[in-house]
C-alpha cells in the first residue's frame, strides 16, 4: 500500500483512493486475495490429472541480487547447487524443470553443466523431477547456429534417449523462445513449444494454435503461474511490486485458478528470477513461505498417472 499512497498522494481523500485501487487489485490483478480465490474440488472419478513444472535459471536472472538474495547464497552453477536444487523441487512434488539455456552464452562447458543436471537428477530417482528446456536470447537477432548446436549436442551426445526428461509425445520438451523458429517443427526427437510473448517467454502456445481462452470452450494445455514480479523503478534506486507475492496468496491462488480450469500443465514462474522477483526459492525477504506454499498445495492436485 506505500506505492500506492505515495503515487496518489496529490489526491483528496487519500484514504477513498487508496482503498478503490486495492479494491481494482482484488478484481483485476492475477494471483490477489479475494472472494474468487478457492481451492477447487475434485472428485474420485474425474480423469483430471494435471503435470507441475517450474522454470529454473542456471545463471542470469538468479544471480541478481536487488531485491533479494537465496539461502543459501551462490554464484556459480555448481554440483552442490544444482544437487541441493532438485533435492528441493523434489521435495514439492513437482514433475519437471524448465531450464532456461541463454543461446548467447552456450558453449561446450555449458553443455556440459547441462549433462551434469539431468544426470544428477537421474540418481535421484525414478520420482524425481524431469527436466525440459526453454531457449532463450537477449540479442536483437538470435544465433541460430546456436540454437542448431545445442540440438545436434542432444542427438549425437545421446542425451535425446536418457530418462531424465520430460517428454511430450515421447520426445523431449523442448520451449522456443520469442521470434525463434524450428528447423523442422515435427521434429522426430523433439517436441518443440512456441512462446507468444517476451514476458512470459515459456508459456506456449499449444503446437502453433491460439492459447486457451473462454472463446474455445477447451481446457488449457497449460496455465502460467508467478509468484509476484517487482519492477524497477527506471533511473531511480529501488523497485515496487507490480504483481505483490501477498506472503505466498498470489502463488497459491495461482495454483488454484490453473486448477479450477483443468489445465493439463501447470507452469510455475518461477524457482529462482531474482532478478524479477518472482522466485520461490528459500530467501532473504521472506525465507520458505513461497516453498511451503508448494509444499502443502502441490501434493493436493490429483496425481499423473
Amino acid at each position: 500500500m506505500t506505492f500506492v499512497t505515495t503515487r496518489f498522494s496529490a489526491y483528496r481523500p487519500i484514504k477513498v483512493v487508496a482503498m478503490a485501487t486495492y479494491a481494482a487489485w482484488m478484481v483485476f490483478l492475477p494471483g490477489c486475495v479475494g472472494p474468487s480465490a478457492r481451492r477447487p474440488q475434485f472428485s474420485d472419478s474425474e480423469s483430471y490429472r494435471p503435470r507441475t513444472g517450474i522454470l529454473y535459471y542456471p545463471v542470469g536472472r538468479c544471480q541478481d541480487r536487488t531485491i533479494s538474495r537465496p539461502m543459501p547464497d551462490y554464484r556459480g552453477w555448481t554440483n552442490e547447487r544444482m544437487a541441493r536444487d532438485l533435492r528441493r523441487i523434489h521435495a514439492a512434488e513437482i514433475d519437471f524443470v524448465v531450464t532456461v539455456i541463454e543461446l548467447d552464452q552456450l558453449n561446450d562447458f555449458y553443455l556440459q553443466r547441462l549433462a551434469e543436471f539431468v544426470d544428477i537428477g537421474h540418481h535421484l530417482g525414478p520420482e524425481a523431477p524431469k527436466i525440459a528446456f526453454c531457449l532463450l536470447s537477449f540479442q536483437q537477432k538470435y544465433d541460430q547456429r546456436k540454437m542448431l548446436m545445442f540440438l545436434e549436442w542432444m542427438i549425437d551426445s545421446g542425451q535425446v534417449e536418457q530418462d531424465g526428461y520430460f517428454r511430450l509425445g515421447g520426445k523431449p520438451l523442448v520451449i522456443l523462445g520469442p521470434g525463434m523458429e524450428p528447423y523442422n517443427e515435427r521434429h522426430p526427437a523433439f517436441s518443440f513449444r512456441r512462446a507468444f510473448s517476451a514476458t512470459s517467454e515459456w508459456a506456449w502456445g499449444g503446437n502453433g494454435e491460439f492459447p486457451w481462452s473462454a472463446v474455445t470452450g477447451r481446457s488449457p494445455e497449460q496455465a502460467f503461474v508467478r509468484a509476484g514480479r517487482a519492477l524497477v523503478r527506471g533511473n531511480r534506486p529501488g523497485y515496487h511490486w507490480d504483481i505483490p507475492r501477498h506472503r505466498g496468496r498470489t502463488l497459491r491462488n495461482g495454483l488454484w485458478d490453473a486448477a479450477g480450469k483443468r489445465a493439463a500443465i501447470i507452469l510455475i514462474s518461477s524457482w529462482n528470477d531474482f532478478s524479477s522477483g518472482d522466485f520461490v526459492e528459500p530467501n532473504d525477504l521472506d525465507q520458505e513461505r513461497l516453498y511451503r506454499v508448494l509444499q502443502r498445495e502441490i501434493p493436493r492436485l490429483p496425481s499423473p498417472q
